[in-house]
C-alpha cells in the first residue's frame, strides 16, 4: 500500500514497518521502478522494466546529484567505474540481478 504526503515522499508498508521514498510509483504498481520486481526475461514487460531500472540507477548515481540509497532496490546493474565520491552507499536488502561494478573507485562514505 501506499500514500503520498504532504512533503512530496512516498511511503510504501514493508512488513509492518512504513519507508519512505522520494521515488513516484511505476505505471500501474505499488512501488517505485527500483522496488519492483524484474519480471522473467520471456515477459514482454522484461526489456521496457528493465531500461527504466537502469536509467533510474544511472539517474541517482550521477555525480551532480548523487543518491546511493538502495535499500530493498531491486535493479539489474550498476556500473560506477573510477568513480570518488564520498556518499554514502546503502544497499540493504538490495537484489542486483546482473552485477555490481565499481572498478578504480573510490567510495568514501559510510557502507
Amino acid at each position: 500500500m501506499r500514500e503520498s504526503t504532504s512533503n512530496g515522499l512516498f511511503g510504501r508498508l514493508t512488513g509492518n514497518e512504513w519507508r519512505l521514498s522520494r521515488e513516484e510509483v511505476y505505471e500501474s504498481s505499488l512501488y517505485c521502478i527500483l522496488h519492483i520486481d524484474l519480471p522473467d526475461k520471456t515477459n514482454p514487460e522484461f526489456g521496457k522494466i528493465k531500461s527504466a531500472k537502469d536509467r533510474k540507477v544511472l539517474e541517482r548515481i550521477d555525480p551532480k546529484n548523487p543518491d546511493f540509497n538502495f535499500e530493498g532496490a531491486k535493479i539489474s546493474i550498476i556500473e560506477a567505474p573510477g568513480r570518488e565520491d564520498n556518499h554514502d552507499l546503502n544497499f540493504d536488502n538490495a537484489t542486483i540481478e546482473f552485477g555490481a561494478w565499481f572498478n578504480n573507485a573510490m567510495l568514501l562514505g559510510d557502507a
